[in-house]
């Protein structure tokens, strides 16, 4: 075979592997986002794709942005809010049959907690005011 041959079969042979490549990585922020959507850890996520956690977040941001557009970005919002809605109900209704101090501390925790992951997703944080007359 000749040289020019065995260049010109070796850029097919690359092209094709970084095509594979590029479908290996939108196949897997996919399968990210979709893992992610069913409440699975970051770091399970990673061990499944058999990628490193910074790599398996970069992938679902990009995948969230880029594949999934930006119109499902309210989408996306409103089922990450009914999540926590969800964890808030089963949290108040266990919360009505706690028996211990400790199982009604930690379900409040989980709501305050739930309440304020909300209060941030929908952007309802608001910074605190510096007092004036306190400054003097």
């Amino acid at each position: 075979m000749s040289d020019k041959k065995k260049a010109k079969k070796a850029a097919e042979v690359a092209l094709v592997s970084e095509q594979i490549a590029a479908e290996r990585m939108v196949e897997d922020a996919l399968r990210a986002i979709a893992l992610r959507r069913t409440g699975h850890p970051w770091g399970q996520i990673a061990r499944e794709l058999g990628r490193s956690l910074v790599e398996t977040k970069e992938l679902a941001r990009v995948g969230y942005h880029e594949l999934l557009g930006v119109q499902d970005v309210e989408t996306l919002r409103a089922e990450v809010e009914d999540r926590y809605d969800a964890v808030i109900r089963a949290a108040n209704v266990k919360l009505a049959t706690a028996e211990t101090i400790g199982e009604t501390n930690t379900l409040l925790r989980t709501i305050i907690a739930a309440e304020a992951a909300r209060v941030r997703l929908l952007g309802l944080a608001l910074k605190p005011e510096s007092d004036e007359e306190g400054d003097e």
